[in-house]
């Protein structure tokens, strides 16, 4: 728990999910460049474990500047339709890539990769407005 306070305080865990995003495309790159099954292995653990401890963290700490009122309104919304529809989106391209194999294993991987910058733009955008709702809530 004092890690993880520091790691807000010192880095803003806004960052850290701009690092997530970076890290998916490190991932993408990587098994696209060296499609063997070990580095698959190692490149996903490594993925799935820093986005499991930080992502949780940093996804709460975006409501910190928030008022009471977009947290009841919007979070609920958030946190049940957009996340569902991200599942739905994401089950929908593993069934286009794997069960109808419109895509090649390379094609699929460079569509994630292609992916995954728009979600590391998208969050730009995020971490922009966070720090403008935090400016404005501490001064």
């Amino acid at each position: 728990m004092l890690r993880l306070s520091l790691l807000i305080e010192e880095t803003k865990a806004t960052q850290q999910t701009g690092d997530l995003k970076m890290q998916a495309v490190f991932t993408y790159s990587g098994i696209a460049l060296l499609p063997v099954l070990l580095v698959i292995r190692v490149l996903k653990t490594a993925e799935n474990s820093i986005g499991y401890s930080i992502n949780n963290t940093a996804r709460q700490v975006l409501w910190l500047p928030t008022t009471a009122e977009m947290k009841y309104k919007a979070k609920p919304a958030i946190e049940t339709f957009f996340v569902r529809l991200g599942d739905g989106l994401a089950a929908a391209t593993v069934v286009f890539v794997v069960e109808l194999r419109l895509l090649t294993t390379s094609s699929a991987l460079l569509l994630n990769i292609g992916l995954t910058v728009l979600w590391l733009l998208i969050a730009g955008v995020v971490i922009r407005e966070h720090q403008r709702l935090a400016g404005r809530a501490s001064g």
